[in-house]
């Protein structure tokens, strides 16, 4: 099990707001204490409504990294932000990459950053048409992302987890399928 701090999100009001101020006392105050609470990774996303994500995040990786030393969870939905934190990432551990999706523009920018570091990655089963309703529209985007993943890069099937975005008595409804597919991934 890895216990996972997350905190430190700019959807959060006073994270935003101190994101948009940038307090850093505040924020690293936060990331000390998810770490003195047993956190072993962090996750950090500086998205807020009318900030400079590209800015803002590499700006809230370099601070969180100086404050504690376990690795970091990269969460953003903006390819240019993702890239800009990893290249001011310094943990000997590789971060995992949150929020990837199958949106084809996000893709085409993220899926070469994502094969070069070899990292791990969680992925968000949705793509230009949205989160899917039914949970099988969701499989089926996981799936086309797994492939291109797992067959097409040789990525180990362990260092990725879905995003499924549904409630738990439809997940349990599915759980063979979604077993199906990671279990199927994983001979790769």
């Amino acid at each position: 099990m890895l216990i996972i701090g997350e905190s430190i999100n700019g959807t959060i009001p006073k994270v935003g707001q101190a994101i948009q101020e940038k307090n850093e006392a505040f924020l690293r105050e936060l990331a000390k204490t998810q770490y003195d609470c047993g956190a072993q990774m962090l996750d950090v996303n500086a998205g807020v409504a009318g900030g400079n994500e590209t800015e803002d995040l590499p700006w809230l990786i370099d601070l969180v990294q100086h404050e504690v030393s376990i690795p970091l969870m990269i969460d953003s939905a903006n390819p240019d932000a993702q890239k800009a934190a990893l290249a001011v990432y310094k943990h000997s551990e590789l971060p995992i990459l949150n929020s990837i999706s199958g949106e084809a523009e996000k893709w085409k920018k993220l899926f070469p950053v994502v094969s070069e570091k070899k990292g791990k990655i969680v992925v968000l089963c949705m793509d230009d048409q949205g989160i899917p309703k039914t949970i099988e529209g969701r499989i089926a985007i996981a799936a086309r992302l797994f492939d291109l993943l797992i067959v097409h890069q040789d990525l180990a099937c362990k260092d990725h987890g879905l995003g499924l975005l549904t409630a738990g008595r439809e997940l349990s409804l599915h759980q063979q399928q979604i077993e199906a597919l990671l279990h199927g991934s994983r001979g790769r």
